[in-house]
Parts: C-alpha cells; structure tokens; sequence
C-alpha cells in the first residue's frame, strides 16, 4: 500500500520497511504534516468537549437511557487517540533528526 508506505517512511520507520536499520532524512513536510494533525486533534477536543457537556445535561436533566450521541463520543475519544499517536511518532522523528 502506497500510502502506508509513505506515512511509515514520513514516521521515520524504516525498520518496519527494511530487516535492518537504514539511516535517511526525513522531509520538510513533517512540520506541514504535524500542523495539520494538531489543527485535528484540536477540532477533535473541542468537539469531544461538546459532547461531554451534553452528556452532562443530559444525565442532569435525568432523561431516561444512554446519552444518544455516547457513540459519537467513543468514536471521537478513538480518534483523539490516534492523531495524538501519529503526532507523537513525526514528533519522536523530528527530536532523533535534531541530535544527528
């Protein structure tokens, strides 16, 4: 998969891809990259902070049942996940780049 392969090599993993370890440079676009993943993951907070609170007015209300968006709550907590992932692995990247 092409696009795996780019994300990985943009990651700075080339041992996933080689048996031994090969040294590269990493492009510049790791910082276009990594401004685009914390622009999500702050689109992402905030529409989970959204959700929480009408999770709170909800169960304050006392209104019967689950919250009926807690679906859409799990999904964006998953995906804050993820992004904070893939930005720590171009973050871990940048930071070996820098002592080399």
């Amino acid at each position: 998969d092409a696009e795996q392969l780019r994300r990985t090599v943009a990651e700075g993993g080339g041992t996933r891809i080689f048996s031994n370890g090969i040294s590269y440079r990493i492009a510049a676009t790791n910082a276009k990259a990594m401004a685009e993943i914390k622009e999500n993951i702050s689109r992402s907070a905030a529409e989970r902070s959204e959700l929480k609170s009408a999770m709170e007015q909800w169960y304050t209300q006392n209104k019967g049942g689950r919250f009926p968006e807690y679906a859409r709550l799990e999904q964006v907590g998953a995906q804050l996940s993820q992004l904070d992932s893939r930005y720590k692995r171009l973050w871990d990247a940048q930071q070996h780049l820098s002592r080399t």
